[in-house]
Parts: structure tokens; C-alpha cells; sequence
């Protein structure tokens, strides 16, 4: 029997689209429960871990990135999404 790993997915968001990236994860919620996917959030983030280390971390580890872009996004959370556009195969 073939065993299939699922497929890394990372969601990035700014806090003000929360209402959102939940509804994208509950119309996810399928594959992950098939073991399709694996989605990953801001929101799985243990107390006392560092933020930022955990996110280059999970944006280093993941197949398909998923970021809900808007005005507050790129102006808070630019190092990351620099670090996406910095990083990626061109």
C-alpha cells in the first residue's frame, strides 16, 4: 500500500480578516479531515512560541501558500510576505 502524505498549506492573514480565513479553513475542513491537506494558521501558534520563528518556520515547511492579501496585511506583516517573495523559485 502506498502511504500519501498531505499536502502542507499555509494560511496567512492580518488579524482583521480572522472572519475570513475561517471561512476559508472551515471550506477546507474536507480535505483536511481526508488527510488531503494539512492547514496551518497563525491561530495554531502554542502560548510562549515566538511568533515570528514559527511562522518562517511554517512558511519554510509548506507546499502551498495561501495569503488573503489586503492594506493592513502588507503594511503589518510585510517581513513575511517579503520573505515569501524574497524566497521563491523565480
Amino acid at each position: 500500500m502506498t502511504t500519501f502524505k498531505p499536502t502542507r498549506v499555509v494560511l496567512l492573514n492580518h488579524p482583521n480578516e480572522k472572519p475570513y480565513a475561517l471561512m476559508l479553513l472551515s471550506h477546507l475542513a474536507p480535505l483536511e479531515e481526508a488527510r488531503v491537506i494539512r492547514a496551518w494558521h497563525v491561530g495554531k501558534i502554542p502560548a510562549g512560541t515566538v511568533m515570528e520563528d514559527e511562522m518562517a518556520r511554517r512558511i519554510d515547511g509548506a507546499e502551498i501558500l495561501i495569503s488573503l492579501l489586503s492594506a493592513d496585511y502588507l503594511s503589518t506583516w510585510s517581513s513575511s510576505f517579503g520573505r515569501i517573495l524574497r524566497d521563491s523559485p523565480r
